[in-house]
């Protein structure tokens, strides 16, 4: 029979920090960041003989580090969202709710965190209609995602109110 001890402490494992580092017992700090899940699992295992006869150790990712952007302008949620896996436009458009009906499709811009550049400009629709992905471009931690309004006139929203604020003015002064 194998025992298998987990870190005292930990529920599901150990995560790895945003410095790419873990703190494992007996061993310290070990450095995680660029090795694949093989290569993790040989380097703890030989750190670990200087102290465990024969250590068996098992390295598997539970959950892959979120990237946060954030969704603004024209979406149906605007916000800073987490995303897992992949870190793209659509991914970013998607659990923001979507488009608007006001969106300006042509015209969506991702400012990259920390650059002072021009913004990307992407054309939304491109992708959309064409499939053309290389309007799907990654995204970084704290990017933002900005979708611009088209300019459009809504006649309920936009219109209608002043119709019904006018029709009411002129029926006080009766």
């Amino acid at each position: 029979m194998t025992q298998v001890a987990k870190p005292e402490g930990t529920e599901s494992g150990i995560m790895i920090r945003p410095d790419g580092k873990i703190s494992f017992p007996l061993v310290g700090e070990v450095t995680a960041a660029g090795l694949t899940t093989s290569q993790f699992t040989d380097l703890i295992t030989k750190v670990l003989r200087e102290y465990v006869n024969e250590p068996k150790v098992t390295v598997n990712v539970v959950k892959f580090r979120t990237t946060r952007v954030y969704a603004l302008g024209e979406v149906v949620r605007p916000g800073m969202y987490e995303l897992d896996k992949n870190h793209n436009l659509l991914d970013a458009i998607g659990i923001a709710g979507g488009y608007t009906q006001y969106a300006a499709k042509k015209l969506v811009f991702v400012l990259r965190n920390g650059k002072t550049e021009q913004p990307l400009k992407i054309n939304l629709l491109r992708l959309l209609k064409e499939g053309d992905m290389s309007q799907n471009v990654p995204l970084g931690e704290g990017d933002v995602v900005y979708i611009t309004s088209s300019g459009k006139l809504d006649f309920a929203r936009d219109i209608l109110p002043f119709i019904y604020g006018a029709y009411y003015i002129g029926q006080t002064k009766n």
